[in-house]
């Protein structure tokens, strides 16, 4: 689904969780993200489990893209997020759906106590939406906190 990363890339990004945290539920999560085995309304409808893929708020289908980064609702509660990122932790980000979906490998380049929280709060962030999506119009970031 995605030709454009290359081997590297996905190295990194298979490491994120471990290095990240140690919560083996968001693990696993993350995990299912990156294999594109998540429950969201697209593969159960490709796996015969139901019969309607579409978002029950906006009538598009709801595939990982979707529920994590294309969703309007979503892009607010990411806007949010990385104001917060700048107020709080002085950390000035724009998190591309690739970042968001996949994390942010570490490279020598970057100061890795910071990239590891920043990772840290995407996949808590992830999280959060995947768990209350669908049940809310509109995300806070003071239900995360």
């Amino acid at each position: 689904m995605y030709p454009f990363l290359c081997n590297k890339f996905w190295k990194g990004i298979f490491t994120i969780p471990n290095r990240t945290l140690k919560d083996t539920k968001i693990h696993t999560f993350q995990y299912k993200i990156i294999n594109r085995i998540i429950n969201c309304n697209e593969n159960p409808t490709k796996w015969k489990i139901k019969n309607n893929s579409e978002c029950r708020r906006c009538n598009r289908i709801k595939t990982i893209e979707y529920m994590f980064y294309c969703c309007d609702v979503t892009v607010f509660f990411v806007k949010q997020l990385e104001n917060c990122l700048k107020t709080v932790f002085d950390l000035c980000v724009s998190l591309s759906p690739v970042d968001f979906l996949f994390g942010i490998p570490c490279t020598y380049k970057r100061s890795f106590s910071r990239l590891h929280l920043l990772n840290y709060i995407i996949l808590q962030a992830k999280y959060f939406i995947y768990r209350s999506h669908g049940k809310h119009d509109i995300f806070f970031l003071d239900f995360l906190v």
